[in-house]
């Protein structure tokens, strides 16, 4: 079984779909938008890494999103099923003391708590390398910005995984 950590903003969520912004309500008086769609290219490729590595193993998703924390997980679970991407089955840690609410350090926790071998892979667009190998980290650089998950990254995540893999 292979883990994938996901990241959604600067991923899948990039600012060619920022047209599906609503304002949702905190506690105490405070709101917060959040964007309620995917960017479809950057789906797209990222179903295609997808259906690549269920050619060489079996996977699972665990987010590792700041939308665990800021989206309503019911929303969350709508808009993967809205888009075909296979539901998420778990998430990392929010905001522990262990981790200080570092991305990497949160992915790390949860290896740990989970006792998980090196059969994983992060794909975020914030630099993870400091906590997470670099052989296990696909890096999307400016993704808010440009395309999110291109083919570059599905090459490049897929390469990863088979040496991951032994493959």
């Amino acid at each position: 079984m292979f883990v994938i950590f996901l990241d959604l903003d600067g991923v899948l969520v990039t600012q060619r779909c920022t047209k599906s912004w609503v304002q949702i309500a905190l506690p105490y008086g405070a709101t917060t938008y959040r964007n309620i769609c995917f960017d479809e290219e950057a789906v797209s490729n990222f179903k295609n890494f997808l259906n690549k590595l269920s050619e060489l193993t079996e996977y699972k998703i665990v987010l590792s999103s700041d939308w665990r924390w800021n989206n309503p997980e019911d929303s969350t679970r709508a808009i993967f099923d809205q888009y075909q991407i296979p539901q998420y089955v778990d998430i990392t840690l929010i905001k522990e003391p262990e981790t200080h609410g570092i991305r990497g350090k949160e992915i790390k926790f949860w290896l740990d708590k989970n006792k998980w071998s090196n059969l994983y892979l992060a794909i975020d667009d914030i630099d993870c390398k400091r906590h997470i190998p670099k052989q296990n980290f696909v890096y999307v650089t400016n993704g808010w910005h440009s395309r999110g998950f291109n083919e570059w990254h599905v090459k490049h995540a897929i390469q990863k995984a088979k040496t991951l893999l032994g493959k």
